[in-house]
């Protein structure tokens, strides 16, 4: 899979970007010019991800199974 570059701008939001298959998601789309909200529970994972691939990726704490959240 090969995102391509766009001259509009893309975004996507991605539950699980602080590890694994999420953060490899994330550093690809990041890398082909894409603005990425990575989501997860644990902090200190999505933050050093998101330091990791610099300004385009947010680090954004979530737990989806908690509806109040």
């Amino acid at each position: 899979m090969s995102p391509q570059r766009s001259p509009s701008p893309r975004a996507a939001f991605i539950t699980g970007g602080g590890t694994g298959l999420g953060a490899a998601v994330a550093g690809h789309l990041a890398q082909a010019g894409w603005r990425v909200g990575i989501a997860g529970r644990r902090v200190e994972p999505l933050q050093a991800q998101a330091r990791e691939l610099g300004p385009a990726v947010r680090a954004i704490p979530l737990d989806v199974r908690d509806a109040a959240a």
